[in-house]
């Protein structure tokens, strides 16, 4: 799905799949910072290395 990085929900292969797109990390990155002292990441493995496109 190329564009998948913009959403939060697309179908593929019959099935829906919910994550987090780009935009809604930045708006959670911007609460915790905000709000909570932080962010922690788990692992970066299945980021990509398309920097327009990271949620880093």
């Amino acid at each position: 799905m190329p564009n998948a990085f913009r959403k939060d929900h697309v179908s593929y292969n019959g099935m829906d799949v919910y994550y987090n797109g780009v935009d809604t990390i930045a708006e959670k990155t911007r609460y915790a910072r905000e709000s909570l002292g932080g962010v922690m990441i788990w692992g970066l493995t299945q980021d990509t290395a398309d920097r327009s496109k990271s949620l880093l």
